[in-house]
């Protein structure tokens, strides 16, 4: 072969030119750029298609030979596009252009390309100016068949931050087939859909299905007789971050390490998530979330094997504006079977529902509450009536659950996370799919947050993977096992003073708690945090640095009498087992000490 043969064999190959949100476009030069889309497997697209908006301009600009290309661009919180290719080497050309912003903003963004950072705090404007292009190009390999591009908003609240105008995709060298494995070769046969719902701040005690004296309820009253209702599920973590990582991967709390509010990272691949099982057998993945980042969480992985993944509800009332989304997606899933993900901070504070259901029940905080309560029940119903309308109810699991509970003063307190009483760590857990989990049935004994990943896997008969530390619960729904787990374990901590940390061990009937405490004086402590270690110091029993507390769940359920004065021994048992969870996950804890 001579050099000159050699040399067009590997010049670059454009395999494919996006203009964004724009329509097919053709360079005097003859060069096609092709109409936007939304992502299909198999091809390319937008994997954020239908949650960003479009902005578009007739200005001229000052840039390259087809400027109709610039004239249109993708905005949002996020911006995903991949691309299905052959494994191989590429040359990624991304072109932006200010359109909208006649000066500098606060409006800026992180890109990435196959999960490398090319820009940070990237602002169009001071680099390109206005109407003008901005260009920056990569080589990127592929090893798994997709090629992934993606722009993170890094902007105020009052911007959505990632924009981009165009995408260019070229080859370099040799291209080599995709590789058939288990993620490109699986085809489902026979199975079950799963919608999984994590309904923020939602306590079991104020469902009716759960003894709560109003009916504020009645679809997820109903869907409990349909299915099975678990009596005593307890979380894993106090707080919404690590609740939703555990939630969403099986692993615990002290395990995945999600739980630093300024120490935000993206899960390790070594955790797997639920959606990348259900993508990997072949299923359509989908996630619906507000814009709470700690539930919806992409910036830390949550969007990990979706197809789709939408943070672009409001914060509050987001569910009022699900049911047309999810039935449209539904929809467009064309009869494959699919697995849904969807988080509402609905249930958490403030509260503030849509009437009629924000004052449904009364003015008072609790009453506002439930009015949230119901407002969440209400709008699920229509999730689930699209279900039922479109044939798949019946072969659909449904699971709802809650990432945590909230206090309402029963320990002086109305605020969240900054313990591990009753009100606080049981959550409901609602199991329905006829044939597959018993009819109206109610399982007493303990389980946790951490067995619910592994239980749909199982139901559904899909491999769990090694990183779950949670047990599958299918043996219980089956009869197989009459009893719960004989001890569970929790964690949390402050989320900005991690110095202020507890843990606790829990059986049937005893609870066993332990708090590392700040190492200041209590009355330099400002607001909650300080009162609460106030009260830790009244109430605990205190040793070598530790506050410790023993509630007998079956004489005390509101946990108002702390007994290891007169049981030490079974606190010393507890706080063994607890140890060594602890060492076994290989943690460090905070260390202990107490204000003097």
């Amino acid at each position: 072969m001579s050099k000159s043969t050699k040399h067009a064999v590997e010049k670059e190959q454009v395999v494919i030119n996006v203009n964004i949100a724009g329509e097919e476009v053709e360079e005097w030069t003859g060069k096609l750029w092709q109409a936007d889309r939304e992502y299909v497997p198999g091809s390319w697209g937008c994997l954020d298609f239908p949650t960003t908006d479009i902005l578009s301009t007739d200005a001229p600009q000052a840039c390259i030979a087809a400027y109709q290309i610039l004239q249109t661009q993708r905005q949002g919180e996020r911006l995903r596009y991949r691309f299905d290719v052959p494994n191989g080497t590429y040359r990624v050309r991304l072109l932006f252009a200010e359109i909208y912003w006649s000066s500098s903003d606060a409006e800026i963004q992180q890109v990435r390309v196959q999960g490398k950072t090319i820009l940070n705090r990237f602002n169009i404007f001071d680099d390109a100016g206005a109407n003008a292009e901005y260009e920056k190009a990569v080589t990127a390999k592929v090893t798994n068949g997709h090629l992934d591009i993606e722009c993170i908003g890094q902007s105020l609240p009052m911007h959505s931050g990632a924009r981009l105008s165009a995408i260019e995709i070229a080859s370099v060298g040799k291209i080599a087939p995709v590789a058939k494995t288990a993620k490109t070769a699986a085809e489902p046969h026979g199975a079950y859909n799963v919608v999984l719902v994590s309904l923020d701040t939602l306590r079991r005690d104020h469902l009716h299905c759960y003894g709560h004296k109003r009916k504020l309820s009645p679809v997820l009253d109903k869907l409990a007789a349909r299915g099975a209702a678990f009596d005593d599920c307890v979380v894993n973590c106090g707080w919404t971050l690590p609740q939703h990582t555990t939630l969403l991967t099986g692993a615990d709390t002290i395990k995945h390490g999600q739980i630093f509010l300024d120490r935000p990272k993206r899960l390790p691949e070594k955790f797997t998530m639920l959606a990348e099982v259900f993508r990997d057998a072949g299923y359509t993945t989908m996630g619906f979330c507000n814009q709470n980042k700690y539930g919806g969480g992409w910036q830390y992985g949550f969007d990990r094997g979706m197809r789709s993944y939408t943070t672009a509800f409001p914060y509050n009332n987001m569910m009022e504006f699900a049911p047309p989304a999810v039935g449209a997606a539904l929809r467009a899933a064309a009869g494959k079977p699919f697995f849904i993900y969807m988080q509402t901070n609905d249930t958490h504070e403030p509260f503030a529902a849509s009437e009629p259901f924000g004052t449904k029940w009364g003015g008072s905080y609790i009453e506002k509450y439930e009015g949230e309560v119901s407002y969440a029940d209400h709008y699920l119903g229509k999730i689930f009536d699209d279900l039922e309308s479109l044939g798949v109810l019946d072969r659909t699991l449904v699971v709802i659950t809650s990432d945590h509970g909230s206090e309402f003063a029963e320990h002086g307190f109305y605020e969240k996370k900054l313990n591990l009483y009753e009100e606080i760590v049981q959550i409901p857990l609602i199991m329905a799919l006829p044939g597959a989990v018993p009819k109206g049935v109610r399982l007493p004994g303990l389980c946790q947050t951490s067995d619910i990943a592994p239980t749909i896997l199982d139901i559904c008969s899909l491999p769990i993977p090694k990183s779950v530390d949670g047990k599958s619960l299918l043996p219980r729904l089956q009869g197989k096992r009459k009893t719960g787990w004989p001890i569970v374990f929790s964690h949390t901590m402050h989320e900005t003073h991690y110095d202020y940390e507890h843990f606790s061990a829990r059986t049937d009937r005893y609870k066993f708690i332990r708090c590392a405490p700040f190492r200041k004086r209590p009355d330099r402590i400002k607001g909650n945090t300080g009162q609460r270690f106030t009260r830790l110091m009244e109430v605990a029993e205190i040793s070598g640095g530790y506050c410790r507390e023993l509630y007998d769940l079956k004489n005390d359920p509101k946990e108002l009498n702390n007994i290891i004065a007169q049981r030490p021994e079974r606190a010393a048992a507890m706080e063994a087992k607890l140890d060594a969870w602890i060492k076994a996950a290989r943690y460090k804890p905070c260390k202990p000490g107490l204000a003097k």
